[in-house]
């Protein structure tokens, strides 16, 4: 059963991508822009890189978020087992 499902999933998005590329619909700008680069430099002009795009991921390095977590489990573990002072003990007279 589980198998069939597999296969009915399969042939789905199979279904949904399937269609004819029309290369004239596509646009290379990584072709236009190198060419554009290429231009500049044999015009003898500078060239400076690009500032970097920023990550904006939400994927984060699960080490450092457990060692994070770790770090304020320590504290509030170390909070609680301080040392009471016993309320049983009577002074004496």
């Amino acid at each position: 059963m589980r198998h069939l499902l597999v296969h009915e999933l399969a042939d789905h998005l199979n279904g949904q991508q399937a269609g004819h590329f029309d290369p004239s619909k596509f646009k290379d700008e990584y072709e236009a822009a190198l060419k554009k680069l290429v231009k500049r430099k044999a015009a003898g002009k500078t060239i400076e890189a690009p500032e970097p795009i920023e990550d904006r991921s939400n994927v984060i390095d699960l080490m450092d978020a457990l060692k994070q977590s770790m770090k304020g489990r320590a504290k509030s573990a170390s909070r609680k087992h301080r040392a009471k002072p016993d309320r049983k003990t009577r002074r004496a007279s």
